[in-house]
């Protein structure tokens, strides 16, 4: 109950301290708003490896579980607030009173389904992925010393992934959902192919992480240009809030279904079809977008 409080906490922190700088880095480039998010949150991915060392440096050194999430908190703690301290509207914006859209109005809005079903596929495929990555690798024959390397990669591609999507999402708009999943679904389909090969394994990971990478820049950009950056702080989070839907669903089905089938076939074959399933879905509320949209 302690570990689950913990994750409840720390996910609301997340979001909270992910999403609010959002917003107040997009008015100040209003023209490249896909860029500067995938700038701003390749942090929140290269983070992951930073904190992957950090644990592991004092794991190795007798430190209990509490005592890393203590040292965490703090070191977090200190940098969040010493980061928002900076954080400063830029002079040309004139604080802009934008009316809420009503909630009963945004669940009308095919848009933004688009965005809730394009979130939850991705992020339930990749964390799928990521929650049974070091088994998969086993699984698969990966030699033991090498799992750290594939798992490294993955957040690799994860925050490459974010900073070349963001840039991407400026040019190709909501297309950027269709494509960005359609690589997804082809990167867990290679995982099939993987046999025992460590380096293909790796260069798959890294796949896997620069797809996952695009959900957490397409969606934020999305929200900015359609209700505008002033709004990003009220309705993003509704749509990352299918963000932790998988997070609850995705490692759970890839853990679940490998203690029924003993092996990672059915899981694989669940995270595509879910992601294809997510992709058609997502094309065709953007179509009846467009329809309503004129």
């Amino acid at each position: 109950m302690l570990l689950l409080g913990i994750g409840v906490v720390a996910g609301v922190g997340t979001g909270f301290s992910y999403v609010c700088p959002l917003a107040t880095c997009m008015k100040w480039f209003p023209t490249h708003k896909g860029l500067v998010t995938g700038v701003a949150v390749a942090g929140f991915g290269a983070g992951a490896v930073l904190l992957s060392a950090f644990a592991e440096f004092y794991f190795l050194r007798g430190a209990s579980v509490l005592m890393v999430f203590r040292l965490v908190g703090i070191c977090y703690g200190a940098a969040i607030v010493a980061a928002a301290l900076m954080l400063r509207f830029p002079a040309s914006c004139v604080a802009a009173r934008c009316h809420p859209i009503p909630i009963a109005a945004l669940m009308r809005d095919p848009f933004f389904w688009a965005l809730v079903v394009g979130m939850f596929s991705g992020t339930f495929a990749g964390l799928l992925v990521i929650g049974n990555l070091k088994p998969m690798a086993l699984s698969g024959g990966i030699q033991p010393t090498l799992i750290a390397v594939a798992i490294t990669t993955f957040a690799v591609g994860n925050a490459t992934g974010r900073i070349i999507w963001g840039w991407g999402v400026d040019r190709l708009g909501s297309r950027s959902i269709t494509i960005s999943l359609a690589l997804l679904a082809v990167a867990l389909g290679l995982l099939f192919q993987t046999g025992d090969s460590t380096k293909f394994f790796i260069s798959v990971s890294a796949l896997i992480g620069f797809g996952f990478g695009a959900c957490f820049v397409i969606y934020a950009a999305l929200v900015a240009s359609r209700y505008s950056p002033e709004r990003v702080g009220s309705i993003y989070p509704l749509v990352f809030l299918a963000y932790g839907a998988a997070g609850i669903t995705g490692p759970w089905v890839g853990g679940w279904l490998y203690d029924l089938t003993v092996g990672y076939s059915s899981a694989i074959v669940i995270g595509i079809a879910v992601v294809v399933v997510g992709l058609l879905a997502s094309a065709w509320l953007m179509r009846k977008t467009r329809e309503a949209d004129g």
